[in-house]
């Protein structure tokens, strides 16, 4: 799955304490395991693909993301 594939090594719950260019986790399918990945904005937008859209923008006050945001994550090295 894409988390796995990632390992960040900072996990982050708080959608308040992502940073630009942080990834951002969801579980967009029933299985309870993190299948979806795309990197935060700013405030509360992310960039991701969609298999019906393409590169898009989504933003967490969206119902469908909001709901399945699982957590977001941070290199290390990241300043």
């Amino acid at each position: 799955n894409e988390y796995m594939r990632v390992r960040p090594r900072e996990n982050i719950k708080d959608k308040n304490a992502l940073e630009e260019g942080d990834l951002v986790f969801f579980n967009n399918k029933k299985g309870g395991t993190i299948n979806h990945v795309g990197i935060f904005l700013d405030k509360d937008k992310f960039i991701h693909t969609s298999s019906s859209k393409g590169v898009t923008i989504g933003r967490f006050a969206e119902t469908y993301w909001a709901e399945r945001f699982r957590c977001g994550g941070r290199h290390p090295e990241k300043k």
